[in-house]
């Protein structure tokens, strides 16, 4: 069943609410958490991510309650389900809570006639979510059961696509940082821009609770072979970067940022070919920064000695992006050097 107009706009009303929360009510109620927990800024950094992730899904889930609710029980709600994830991340680490079960369910019955088709024995939360244990014990079978009808529902109502590309590019963006925390680990990296201390076993961290999002309804076999080491305790080095940066290009392609690192493990390595590779795929992307691909580019005319083609690239990028904070970096750097 294909996503109507309608449906469509109430989902992205329901995502513009969610980034007014994110950025007016959400950071205070994580900066009390991390002063509470005492939590270092790379916890609270990933403990955000993980958190807009699950309200991400709660909007998709259940766009017409959203949208529906006044401003005051809306933010009530979106702060329960963060202190519901916090609880299962910190306080209580992988105790899953009964009582309410994030599952992929279409929004409650009396906001469309769609969801008419959702079965009288599946046991809804007021958030229109499934109560998975309420649920199975109403059935008399298993949660996996449970999962696997709701995953049919799922799409019967359209939402397995979406939700699974939602997920794989989240994979995609920890793949990809703990790509790069091992990278900078491994070797000093002159970074034009302040980055977070490397802490691979947090990032590790991260994809094993995405490796658990996705369940039964992962079916092609290229993302299993990704999700496999990261089922149990694998080590965070137990993949090594250059892999983790193609499985990362592979589950999201349009992000550029995986071909960027990608460029700067083949780079290092001195795999020029596959340097150039990465470069060039990356340069497709719709949304891309131009210092970066810049900079990138005058590395591999340096690499081949060609430092005054590569100065001559950056003055030119430097004339037709003149905001371009990275290339303006990159300029104070040279400069720097030469003087």
């Amino acid at each position: 069943m294909k996503t109507t107009p309608i449906q469509a706009a109430r989902r992205e009303a329901a995502l513009d609410l969610l980034a007014e929360f994110q950025q007016r009510i959400l950071p205070g109620a994580l900066r009390r958490i991390a002063t509470w927990k005492g939590l270092s800024r790379q916890q609270v950094r990933d403990l955000a991510e993980d958190i807009a992730h699950e309200l991400v899904i709660d909007c998709l889930t259940a766009r017409d309650t959203i949208v529906s609710l006044p401003a005051r029980e809306r933010h009530a709600r979106w702060l329960r389900l963060a202190e519901r994830w916090i609880y299962r991340q910190l306080v209580r680490p992988g105790r899953r809570l009964a009582t309410c079960e994030p599952d992929t369910l279409p929004a409650q019955r009396h906001h469309g006639p769609a969801t008419e088709a959702v079965p009288d024995h599946i046991v809804q939360l007021k958030n229109g979510r499934c109560n998975l244990t309420a649920t199975a014990r109403r059935r008399g079978v298993d949660q996996a059961s449970v999962r696997r009808e709701l995953e049919g529902l799922a799409r019967d109502f359209g939402l397995d696509r979406d939700n699974e590309r939602f997920w794989q590019q989240r994979l995609a963006e920890a793949l990809t940082g703990l790509a790069a925390d091992l990278l900078r680990h491994q070797r000093p990296l002159h970074c034009l821009t302040s980055l977070p201390e490397p802490d691979p076993e947090a990032r590790a961290g991260r994809i094993r609770r995405l490796a658990r999002r996705f369940g039964f309804h992962v079916t092609a076999p290229r993302i299993r072979r990704i999700l496999t080491p990261w089922r149990g305790a694998a080590r965070p080095d137990a993949v090594a970067p250059r892999e983790l940066l193609q499985q990362a290009v592979l589950l999201a392609p349009e992000q550029q940022a995986g071909w960027l690192w990608l460029f700067e493990s083949t780079h290092a390595s001195g795999d020029a070919r596959a340097a150039v590779t990465a470069l060039r795929q990356g340069r497709r992307c719709r949304v891309r920064s131009p210092g970066a691909f810049t900079l990138a580019r005058a590395r591999l005319l340096e690499a081949r000695g060609r430092w005054p083609a590569a100065l001559a690239l950056l003055q030119r990028a430097r004339r037709r992006w003149p905001g371009d904070g990275l290339l303006r970096a990159a300029q104070t750097a040279i400069n720097a050097t030469s003087a």
